[in-house]
């Protein structure tokens, strides 16, 4: 008699539709993962430039703003360099990935932060950012200029 090797038709099919219902039962979870991925990622390089133009500001001895455009998603970096007898300004335009929400919740109504050569700000306030699912986070950026991330909880 011979020895059969491999696996039968209905071995191969009902593997087949296990792997399917794990697959179909996992996407949704990894589809938010993504975009909560996307969000932490999108508000630590946030953070990351708000920080960054604190230091310019003082390691500079000038001016550092972030302009805030929620309707667009945008935001405008504008950093002041000394040179000699003249004053410079550098600016570099970021986008938010698809799919995320900008909203600048400064004081005094603002919707641009200044921070002077001291490294203080003249606005503080919350800067959120939101994913299509809901998902909210903020960079909090308090009246002496420290700034950290929160989850705002819905």
């Amino acid at each position: 008699m011979r020895k059969q090797s491999g696996f039968s038709l209905i071995e191969l099919m009902t593997a087949m539709a296990i792997l399917t219902v794990l697959v179909l039962i996992s996407a949704p979870s990894a589809i938010e993962w993504m975009d909560n991925a996307k969000l932490s990622s999108a508000t630590r390089e946030l953070l990351s430039i708000v920080q960054e133009c604190r230091m310019h500001a003082i390691k500079e001895n000038s001016k550092a703003q972030i302009e805030f455009y929620d309707g667009t998603n945008t935001f405008l970096v504008k950093k002041m360099n000394r040179r000699k007898d003249e004053l410079e300004w550098k600016e570099t335009k970021h986008k938010l990935p698809a799919g995320m929400k900008l909203d600048a919740s400064l004081s005094f109504g603002r919707d641009t932060l200044i921070y002077n050569s001291k490294g203080l700000p003249d606005a503080y306030g919350n800067i959120k950012i939101t994913n299509s699912r809901g998902t909210t986070f903020k960079v909090v950026v308090n009246s002496v200029g420290s700034t950290h991330i929160e989850r705002v909880l819905n």
